[in-house]
């Protein structure tokens, strides 16, 4: 369970926290858009930088011509 007092989050808590995937999460950290510590073996992202991530994000407004799911599958068949 993902509460408001967490500091920091694994991988999947941080992509359940921002209703994002770990995949996403991981291209994130991957590109350097989101820093992470090491705890023991673990690596942990800070609440505070998923909170600075989300709000560098573009914000959209208005209605989509494609829905995101179709977007995503395109996107798919493109690469393949």
């Amino acid at each position: 369970m993902i509460t408001a007092s967490r500091v920091y989050f694994s991988i999947l808590q941080a992509a359940d926290y921002t209703t994002a995937t770990p995949s996403w999460i991981e291209e994130q950290l991957r590109n350097g858009k989101l820093p992470y510590r090491w705890i023991g073996n673990k690596r942990v992202i800070f609440r505070r930088d998923l909170d600075e991530l989300m709000e560098s994000l573009p914000v959209e407004t208005g209605l989509c011509d494609v829905p995101a799911f179709v977007e995503k599958a395109q996107k798919g068949k493109a690469a393949a």
